[in-house]
């Protein structure tokens, strides 16, 4: 935070004294206040101004005063306090808003799961993480005859997820299945592997608190990808288990 707000206070400085149809003179000039116009756009409208809040005319003053040594207003030690206090009440404000939403999604959550499991030959896995919440529900698509992977196996399965309003996710790809350890997995995932044989294909329901919970999930363009609280769909076929090793003679 430090480097970028001394780097934007010398920006706009150069900016400033541009201002007012000035024309730059040479072409260091011209390059010093594209990087201002850019960086300081950048860091001030889409970090600063998005995360905190900004009044410009107050930063650029204390930005002057940084670059001329003047603590009379505040000194770096305050200014750290400051920030961090901010950062601790936006922290704060975050978590409450995720509470809220939680306990809302919990009741339409609980609705769903109570109907899935009326559903025919749907049956409900008793939660290994938290024995008072809801466990993972599944059906049995085919059944296997195979080991039943432990904690500490690793395995090797086909997959594909989706929402609950039909939306798939991921899916591994045709003759390429998805292998690791269960203990890199969900929650949700590792309870129903740990109850799955070999060879067997399910349909797996798993509650929000034992997928990604109160977290969203984001494509690498930014999108949510999965929202926050939700229950996660799964079709798993298992078709091995055994120790890392074990999984990579097979390849």
């Amino acid at each position: 935070m430090k480097k970028i707000i001394i780097l934007i206070a010398a920006l706009f400085t150069l900016q400033m004294a541009n201002a007012g149809g000035k024309k730059l003179k040479t072409s260091q000039d011209s390059i010093s206040y594209a990087v201002g116009y850019i960086v300081g756009g950048q860091q001030l409208s889409s970090f600063i101004i998005s995360k905190y809040g900004c009044n410009k005319e107050v930063f650029l003053k204390a930005v002057t005063d940084a670059i001329n040594g003047d603590s009379t207003t505040m000194n770096q030690n305050k200014a750290t306090k400051i920030m961090q206090k901010a950062d601790d009440k936006i922290s704060e404000n975050e978590e409450d808003k995720k509470e809220t939403a939680y306990k809302t999604a919990k009741a339409l959550n609980d609705r769903y799961l109570d109907e899935n499991l009326k559903r025919s030959g749907f049956k409900e896995i008793p939660n290994s993480w938290d024995s008072t919440a809801r466990g993972v529900q599944y059906r049995v698509i085919k059944a296997g005859d195979g080991e039943t992977p432990t904690a500490s196996s690793a395995v090797k399965f086909n997959y594909s997820y989706r929402l609950t309003d039909g939306t798939l996710i991921s899916k591994s790809s045709d003759g390429e299945p998805t292998e690791g350890q269960i203990s890199n997995l969900l929650p949700g995932l590792q309870d129903a592997l740990t109850s799955m044989p070999v060879g067997s294909k399910w349909e797996i329901v798993i509650p929000s608190e034992l997928g990604f919970d109160k977290e969203e999930q984001y494509y690498d363009d930014g999108r949510v990808m999965i929202p926050a609280n939700s229950i996660l769909i799964f079709e798993l076929e298992l078709l091995n288990t055994g120790t890392p090793e074990d999984i990579d003679d097979e390849k």
